[in-house]
């Protein structure tokens, strides 16, 4: 061939030609000077970052004929004859095609041996990652005890997958993929040697699309050679890679920021009439984003980036706007593969853009005679401290019984294990501290008042920043209150989760805990009791009727919609009119097979005044859930902790026995 590809032609030749690495080109290069040689070399990282050439370097530098140097001669023999891979002693292996033990086996055989012509035998071993288990296991050995004369070089694009046994036997490098500055720099180095018309745009492009790899970048640059008919060309290399003019990012990204939604459409479908790819519009414009909030965030940036706009837009967006936008595009850019086509795709992904506003927080709005008390109740805690401090500890004699989970029915709390005492020892217990009993019991009623005080004054304030932030599409992230965590329900009680379709709507998100009251106990001396909810007999019959059945998927659905009119020889299922779909012979079929003493009759039709059984769980979830907390909270060991440790119920901690719900008639004598 008369000619090289650029990739072998300017592969380096000394450690000063290498691009990037310089973590690794420092302790070889120390290691070199030092004579402090490993037996084992593992050079790790993605495709096209220099692992083989480094690999090759060494091996000239460990073998040159003027000595171990950082910097060999390179025209030498060796030099000469490893440059052009005809060295006997530098045995380069492909593991991804010799993957079988006897291979290795074959290649061990010879490790006993001198080296022919050079200093070192050295075994260059490529992909090693995809030797086998067994391959592995005979190189062990030789790998952690090779004779004096042998260095084992071995690279891999996937160290994870190589056993640990070898890993700890290697000197581990690991080479970091060069970013677009590095290999665009190289490019122009290359291209300006090579005598080729480049654009430096091209080249940013094609640096890009590289990915890290200057291998990949080299290619790449051949090709865009061939296209560009010996020059590289930008409106070439768009072609190639399908990459979008930045000219074309920079409008639709005006059209954005004028805020008109009848531009910013007209914007879109010219684009793609001149047959500008939507997949490549929407990383340019990622790209613009990101280069707008760099400028915002910071101003010095702005000799990096050569659009003119960049600053003019940067005057008229926020930062918040543009990190909503930049949220947006990047989470709903999966999208547009599956719109029906690119029009339709960017129109849902990019006109919303025009609807979205920065979500700002409001602060809570604490007055001076809040903050006072807050700064009181601080006080009243720090004078607390030392005298909780100085509280004698119980004696060793008294050992408390371990922690146990609270059975939810009401019940005595278990007394504390005291160990027997040893009638010898006069053991002297000396009583709390009263005055920091009297301090902390401040604190917790001056929390009490504030805390009240703070509901109070936040119900008062207008919900402006709600409103707003509805009008918003941005999925904002709330961070969650910091919670504890529940220890699981005792086995006797059966998870209380519906199927799917029984669910009800989730209730409205409360953006503050607010500590319930206390609730009375049905034996509390206000007479008050909770009350069960009234149902129609052949409703709660029909009810009872469908848990027994178990039935399950769309039969049960259906069940779960109707109501039932029992006669004496006939059972007429209502079904309600927005269930209909689900009356299919099938269904129907499976319905009678599980009632096959009774006739039924189908018939769409709601019944003023009653009750479907999916209405009925609603209603007797909401009263077993305050049902549990009743009887949870007449519990005196619960009432001790209220009291003492201003302890709240967490909303939706409390889980009731699935035979509540399951047997309203047995529930009722609860």
């Amino acid at each position: 061939m008369s000619s090289q590809v650029l990739a072998r032609k300017w592969r380096p030749n000394t450690f000063s030609e290498v691009v990037g690495q310089q973590h690794v080109l420092s302790a070889l290069t120390h290691a070199l000077e030092h004579g402090r040689l490993h037996h084992a070399y593992l050079f790790s990282g993605t495709r096209g970052i220099g692992k083989t050439s480094l690999a090759r370097l060494f091996a000239k530098s460990l073998n040159c004929e003027q000595g171990v140097t950082p910097s060999p001669c390179g025209t030498c023999g060796n030099c000469t004859q490893i440059q052009q891979n005809r060295l006997v002693d530098l045995i380069e292996i492909d593991a991804a095609s010799r993957t079988k033990v006897d291979d290795t086996r074959e290649i061990l055989d010879n490790v006993p041996y001198l080296p022919t012509q050079g200093r070192y035998k050295i075994y260059l071993i490529d992909e090693v990652h995809m030797l086998s288990r067994s391959s592995f296991n005979a190189l062990l050995k030789t790998l952690e005890e090779p004779p004096a004369h042998v260095v084992f070089l071995l690279a891999t694009t996937e160290p994870h997958k190589l056993p640990m046994t070898v890993l700890s036997r290697c000197l581990q490098f690991h080479l970091k993929c060069l970013d677009t500055d590095q290999i665009q720099t190289q490019l122009q180095h290359i291209l300006t040697h090579e005598t080729i018309v480049y654009e430096a745009e091209a080249l940013a492009n094609l640096s890009r699309a590289a990915q890290g790899s200057m291998r990949d970048a080299l290619s790449l640059t051949d090709q865009a050679i061939a296209c560009g008919g010996g020059q590289v060309r930008l409106a070439a290399v768009h072609n190639m890679l399908g990459s979008v003019d930045m000219a074309y990012v920079t409008r639709l990204m005006q059209a954005l920021v004028s805020g008109s939604c009848t531009a910013l459409f007209e914007e879109i479908h010219a684009l793609l009439a001149m047959g500008v790819e939507a997949d490549a519009l929407v990383d340019g414009l990622l790209e613009k984003l990101h280069a707008l909030y760099l400028l915002q965030a910071v101003p010095a940036s702005q000799s990096v980036f050569e659009d003119d706009l960049l600053p003019v837009w940067a005057a008229t967006l926020s930062s918040q706007q543009v990190q909503v936008w930049y949220e947006h595009v990047l989470k709903q850019r999966a999208m547009l593969t599956y719109a029906p086509d690119a029009k339709i795709g960017l129109d849902m992904l990019l006109l919303p853009l025009l609807a979205t506003e920065p979500v700002s927080t409001v602060a809570p709005v604490v007055s001076t005679e809040e903050s006072n008390l807050l700064a009181e109740v601080s006080a009243i805690e720090e004078q607390a401290q030392p005298q909780v401090s100085r509280i004698p500890s119980a004696p060793p004699s008294v050992v408390s019984a371990p922690p146990h989970r609270v059975d939810p029915t009401p019940s005595e709390p278990t007394a504390p294990v005291i160990a027997p005492t040893n009638t010898n020892t006069n053991v002297e217990v000396e009583s709390p501290n009263t005055e920091a009993a009297s301090l902390l019991e401040q604190v917790i009623a001056m929390k009490k008042m504030l805390r009240t005080q703070i509901q109070t004054s936040s119900l008062e304030q207008p919900q402006t920043a709600t409103a707003a932030s509805s009008q918003s599409i941005k999925e904002v992230s709330v961070p969650p209150a910091e919670m504890r965590v529940a220890d699981p329900p005792p086995a006797s009680f059966a998870s209380i989760d519906a199927p799917p379709w029984t669910e009800t709507p989730p209730a409205a998100v409360v953006d503050e805990i607010v500590q319930p009251s206390v609730a009375p106990s049905p034996t509390s001396t206000d007479g008050e009791s909770l009350v069960m909810p009234a149902f129609h007999a052949q409703d709660l019959f029909w009810y009872e009727q469908v848990v027994a059945l178990a039935l399950g998927g769309r039969v049960q659905q259906l069940l779960l919609n109707a109501t039932l009119e029992q006669t004496e020889s006939t059972w007429r299922l209502h079904v309600q009119p927005e269930q209909q779909h689900l009356l299919q012979p099938n269904i129907e079929a499976s319905v009678r097979a599980a009632l096959p003493d009774v006739k039924l009759v189908f018939e769409i039709q709601s019944m003023p005044g009653r009750q479907t059984p999916l209405a009925m769980r609603a209603q007797l979830h909401q009263h077993c859930q305050a049902l549990a907390t009743q009887q949870l909270t007449a519990a005196p060991m619960i009432q001790q902790w209220i009291q003492r440790f201003d302890a709240y119920w967490k909303p939706d901690s409390i889980q009731y026995p699935k035979s509540w719900i399951d047997s309203p008639t047995q529930m009722r004598k609860i």
